[in-house]
C-alpha cells in the first residue's frame, strides 16, 4: 500500500476562465439581510440594512431590536451578557459570515439597536 504525496501527484495547470462576474447590489442586500437576521436572532423582516459597496471593501449598517430574555425570568437573567457585548459580537460573528458569503473585505459594520424584543417563556402544559 503506497501514499501518494504532494510532490508525486501531478496536476495540471488550471487556466483561467474568461468573463465578468457580476454580482447585483440586490443580492448583495439580500445576502446582508439574511445574515444578519440570522446572526441577531431575529426574523428578517425585521431587520433593516443599508451597504455601500466600494473597491477596498463593504460597509454595512444595520438597524433592529434585539432580542432579551424576559425580565421575570431569574434563571435566563443570571445568564444574561450585557449588551455592549452582544452588540460587539454580534458585529464579529457578521463580518466574519459576510466575508466569507461575499468575498469582499468587510470594512465596517455598524449596528444601531431600535429597542428590545422581549423574548416570553412559553408554559407547558
Amino acid at each position: 500500500m503506497s501514499i501518494a504525496t504532494a510532490e508525486s501527484a501531478t496536476t495540471t495547470p488550471v487556466t483561467p476562465v474568461r468573463g465578468v462576474v457580476r454580482v447585483h447590489e440586490r443580492a448583495i442586500e439580500k445576502v446582508v439581510r439574511e445574515a444578519s437576521a440570522a446572526v441577531v436572532g431575529v426574523q428578517r423582516t425585521q431587520v433593516q440594512v443599508e451597504f455601500s459597496d466600494a473597491a477596498d471593501g463593504i460597509t454595512v449598517r444595520l438597524a433592529t431590536k434585539l432580542p432579551v430574555a424576559d425580565p421575570l425570568d431569574e434563571e435566563a437573567l443570571r445568564s444574561l451578557v450585557p449588551v455592549g457585548e452582544r452588540v460587539r459580537s454580534i458585529q464579529r460573528e457578521l463580518a466574519e459570515r459576510l466575508g466569507v458569503l461575499t468575498g469582499r473585505d468587510i470594512r465596517r459594520i455598524t449596528v444601531v439597536i431600535t429597542g428590545a424584543r422581549v423574548q416570553q417563556r412559553r408554559r407547558v402544559r
